[in-house]
């Protein structure tokens, strides 16, 4: 049902408390116990700690105010403005600095948690309409929030809507845990033979066409490069190459399910990015491509093999002192990779796409999840319900 609650604006139902930073010349007031909130702190819901702390002088002595738990902080001065507007609630007694205002309830019409969902859900809106044109540093009209109107439930029906969306998020944040805490693992039996690489896969190196040439660079031949190298399989590239390229310069078409790993590229300094063709692509001369020579190894299953290790094979295989990392040449076809029979290697495989296809389903029920918080929101602004359970 959309109900139309009365429009109230914050400044009746809200004290509006500024903030502001003690000297850094006294040292005795950074060395306290009470939380002092910059906006680099304001990455939660709920703020149990900051990385600054300060002494009760340093409140007496400058412009920061102590809150209460139970406090509404948003950050009004920063360029994190342009593309998001953090706030957060107090878990227990802060104080903060002058790019942030506090909102305190003033009397018992209003829930602090109800009031964070409603600002959360506008966020978008209320950066369009209340920050400041034309200023080096994102800022928001002064008198902004205190006129802002809010849609105003009694205090029961505020709860019940607090509770429905936290029953979600609960969910939201399960899911997201699954997806960052996931691994696929391989467990090594002391029986497998453990052989080379290069014995079981043939490597080979890409390369790229020439850029003088036009219609080297109009064909539909995807090519890859580094910054394709984003998900487990490719689909598709930024760039594509026609057949005359491929006959007339380095690099090689490789067939589906070929592996391929990038070799030398700045990002190997965090991460090694390793995929599989889902159809046949080119590849550049930052990447080598890994086929099977014989019916004794599968592909996928070396893919794992890879993905699993990237941690190790980044410590032993990048040349140190290099300005751009690239690893040791022959390192890959002297690698060492376990070699278990091909029906075993089959099914290390099944079962890892099968944990993958859950993992994935996580992603899907966040979408969902999010869908709803933005429906009962929607509900409460009076907005048009939209059908969220068949989206």
């Amino acid at each position: 049902s959309t109900a139309s609650w009365p429009l109230t604006s914050l400044g009746e139902i809200t004290r509006r408390v500024s903030g502001g930073t003690p000297s850094k010349e006294n040292a005795a007031f950074w060395r306290g116990t009470i939380p002092w909130v910059s906006p680099k702190d304001m990455k939660r819901a709920l703020l149990q700690d900051t990385e600054d702390y300060v002494a009760t002088a340093a409140i007496e002595g400058s412009a920061t105010t102590l809150v209460p738990a139970g406090t509404l902080l948003c950050v009004v001065r920063s360029g994190i403005l342009k593309h998001s507007l953090p706030l957060a609630i107090t878990g227990r007694e802060m104080c903060f600095n002058q790019d942030i205002i506090a909102l305190i309830p003033n009397n018992d019409k209003l829930n602090v948690s109800y009031l964070y969902w409603v600002l959360k859900c506008r966020s978008e809106e209320l950066l369009k309409n209340g920050i400041k044109p034309g200023v080096t540093v994102q800022s928001f009209h002064s008198g902004f929030f205190n006129q802002l109107e809010i849609p105003l439930p009694p205090l029961e029906v505020q709860k019940e809507i607090v509770a429905e969306i936290e029953g979600y998020q609960k969910v939201i944040d399960g899911a997201r845990a699954v997806i960052d805490n996931y691994r696929p693992h391989i467990s090594i039996s002391p029986d497998w033979p453990i052989e080379k690489l290069g014995k079981h896969f043939s490597t080979s190196s890409g390369g790229t066409p020439s850029k003088s040439e036009v219609d080297y660079w109009t064909g539909d031949i995807p090519w890859v490069s580094p910054k394709d190298m984003k998900s487990d399989i490719l689909v598709d590239t930024e760039d594509h190459i026609s057949k005359t390229a491929v006959t007339s310069s380095a690099t090689k078409l490789f067939p589906a399910q070929t592996v391929v790993c990038v070799v030398r590229s700045g990002i190997l300094k965090h991460s090694f990015p390793v995929a599989l063709l889902s159809r046949p692509m080119c590849i550049n001369q930052d990447l080598i491509a890994f086929q099977p020579k014989g019916s004794e190894a599968c592909s996928e299953f070396l893919f794992y093999v890879l993905k699993t290790r990237s941690v190790s094979i980044l410590a032993d295989g990048i040349k140190p002192g290099v300005t751009v990392q690239s690893f040791y040449n022959g390192f890959f076809k002297d690698y060492p990779i376990p070699i278990p029979p091909l029906a075993t290697q089959q099914a290390i495989v099944t079962e890892i796409k099968a944990e993958q296809a859950l993992v994935n389903a996580n992603s899907e029920l966040i979408t969902r999840m999010e869908r709803k918080i933005q429906a009962t929101l929607g509900r409460i602004w009076g907005d048009s319900p939209k059908s969220v359970d068949n989206g």
